[in-house]
């Protein structure tokens, strides 16, 4: 038996059977490496005109194995890999032949230079023979010379040349040549050695490169997405949700961070499975873990008024409940002292800050008075992982007993009273206060239950009082500090200080500073307007020809508004030392950026 013979002949027989493919090999082919090539035409006629390409084969022949099973792969040398990766690479045929019958089993590798490469790359170094996969080859014309076009048009592929990937910023489209069917109505990978394909990558100046590495295609239904649906199971409602197909029965619905419904549709009977994780916001595990004590519970799921039942994995029933009673706890503790509970983050809260919840919880919210000896009238900054909560311990009404205040709380003003020195010694007068004047700068940024919806009553409460202006003024510029010193907390510390620093301007009119205020506020907003800056400029002039102390800072201050940067250099050269001091410390001049100490040093002497 002739194994290489009857191995040509059966590549060449199926090859010649299409009308735009030539097969040219040889049973005796000398030439290193390949057996010839197959001609590839554009049309029926196949003429010299019609002549589209060649690609090289190698047709190798063997008798099937003694246990009748067909080899999966086929060695081929380290050597031979490389030659074909240098000539374009080779569509690579390998035909098993019945030893006793004589039938023929035709397969196939196409040895792209991209797979070749990684290939090569996957081996051990001193592998000199490398298994590859094998295919059936398909029998049809028409698959065939799709196969034998995409094997044409892989020869574009040099790895040598670099990784085309770094074109995908100027990237147009992408083009994918495939010598199977593919259905995107799935999930589509296309990777070396899996699927038969070439990509070119076309920029927006026209170029096209082939294009290596694996290509993933997710139809929509595939990709996460997010959706408005009412869910709604035990009391407990979710009306949005990411939803993502994984295949053609299952669909996944996460609702949370922690928490995750998988819907299966087989054989006519639906299933549900839900996931539950502890999410590290409050809020999120709280009504995740909610909602699945009600599935434990056995309670109907219903999905924009569609009720189901579904099957819930096992969890610690017990342990759960326990845990859902403590978020429940914190909740309210949060809510008693106005605490944005978004910004409560578990997994930042140390074992010990629990238990200092727990003790603030039975005082505030159950109001049960607490013993302790050593326990002394005063002020806290109670932690919660990087945040502060700010109280007062305050005498209960039998001896030794204690209980936590909320300063900020408009009930509690009477418990209290806040004085103010006007001076830096113990001899200054005190005068009358808000409790916002308690809080370090330091600690303002990180204070999460400064109730700021009602700053401005606190202020109102001594409106009439001559040093209030000044005393919101500071506040003003703290808030806006603040603001700048944590990005999370930003916008709602500048509403705040815009709410207070309105106020202001209806209190004592529109004094040169407060516009200022007022500007660099919704300049960090980003709402200064066209309006808001003409205004701005007719105040710059204003304080060009005005006398006033603090002058030559507005005016500074009007161009940095402005984004008038040299102006404001200018204008700094021409402050006195300690003014230009003064102003470092002012919110006006973040605006300058992070090169602003840098880029003025020489102004200050």
């Amino acid at each position: 038996m002739d194994v290489e013979t009857l191995a040509v002949n059966e590549v060449s027989s199926l090859i010649a059977m299409c009308p735009r493919l030539i097969p040219v090999m040889s049973t005796n082919d000398k030439t290193p490496f390949t057996d010839g090539h197959i001609d590839i035409y554009s049309g029926l006629q196949r003429s010299k005109d019609e002549w589209a390409g060649r690609v090289s084969v190698q047709v190798k022949g063997r008798t099937t194995p003694a246990n009748g099973k067909l080899p999966k792969g086929y060695p081929i040398s380290r050597t031979d890999l490389q030659a074909f990766q240098s000539d374009s690479g080779v569509l690579y045929f390998v035909v098993f032949i019945d030893r006793d019958t004589g039938k023929r089993y035709p397969h196939y590798v196409l040895l792209s230079p991209f797979y070749i490469e990684k290939i090569l790359q996957d081996a051990a170094p001193t592998t000199r023979r490398i298994t590859v996969p094998l295919k059936v080859l398909p029998t049809g014309s028409d698959e065939i010379e799709r196969l034998v076009r995409v094997a044409h048009k892989t020869q574009e592929q040099q790895p040598s040349a670099g990784d085309a990937s770094s074109l995908f910023p100027t990237m147009q489209s992408i083009s994918v040549y495939s010598a199977q069917d593919l259905n995107f109505d799935a999930p589509v990978l296309l990777a070396p050695g899996v699927t038969d394909y070439a990509l070119v990558l076309t920029t927006t100046e026209g170029l096209s490169l082939p294009l290596g590495g694996e290509l993933h295609i997710f139809p929509p239904a595939y990709t996460p997405h997010r959706v408005d649906v009412v869910i709604e199971c035990g009391g407990v409602i979710f009306e949005q949700a990411t939803v993502q197909k994984i295949d053609a029965e299952t669909a996944e619905l996460k609702l949370s961070e922690g928490l995750t419904l998988r819907f299966r549709m087989a054989g006519g009977t639906q299933s549900m499975q839900a996931k539950f994780t502890l999410a590290d916001l409050l809020p999120e595990r709280t009504q995740a873990l909610r909602f699945y004590i009600a599935l434990l519970d056995r309670n109907s799921i219903s999905i924009n008024g569609n009720s189901s039942l579904g099957k819930v994995a096992e969890g610690d029933e017990p342990e759960l409940r326990r845990h859902l009673d403590y978020l429940c706890q914190l909740g309210d503790l949060f809510e008693v002292l106005g605490v944005d509970t978004r910004l409560v983050n578990l997994g930042e809260i140390n074992e010990q800050q629990h238990r200092q919840l727990q003790f603030l919880h039975r005082s505030l919210v159950e109001h049960e008075e607490l013993f302790d000896a050593k326990a002394e009238t005063g002020g806290v900054l109670q932690e919660v992982g990087r945040w502060l909560l700010m109280l007062l311990i305050v005498p209960g009404t039998a001896p030794g007993s204690w209980r936590y205040v909320d300063p900020f709380a408009p009930e509690s003003r009477h418990e209290f009273r806040v004085g103010w020195a006007r001076g830096n010694d113990e001899s200054a007068d005190e005068i009358p206060a808000t409790v916002y004047e308690l809080i370090e700068q330091e600690h303002l940024s990180s204070t999460i239950n400064l109730r700021l919806d009602r700053l401005v009553d606190a202020y109102e409460v001594i409106a009439d009082l001559s040093d209030t202006p000044t005393l919101a003024n500071l506040k003003v510029l703290a808030l806006i500090s603040a603001a700048d010193a944590n990005d999370e907390r930003s916008e709602a510390f500048l509403y705040a200080a815009k709410a207070l620093n309105e106020w202001l301007i209806g209190l004592v009119g529109d004094e040169p500073t407060h516009l200022v205020n007022r500007w660099q506020i919704l300049w960090r907003l980003g709402r200064l307007t066209a309006v808001h800056r003409r205004g701005i400029r007719r105040l710059k002039r204003e304080m060009t020809k005005s006398d006033i102390e603090l002058g030559g800072q507005i005016e500074f201050a009007c161009a940095l508004l402005l984004g008038e940067n040299e102006e404001a250099d200018y204008c700094l050269e021409q402050l006195a030392p300690e003014k230009y001091e003064q102003l470092r410390t002012l919110p006006i001049w973040a605006l300058r950026g992070p090169k602003a100490k840098s880029a003025v040093a020489a102004t200050a002497v």
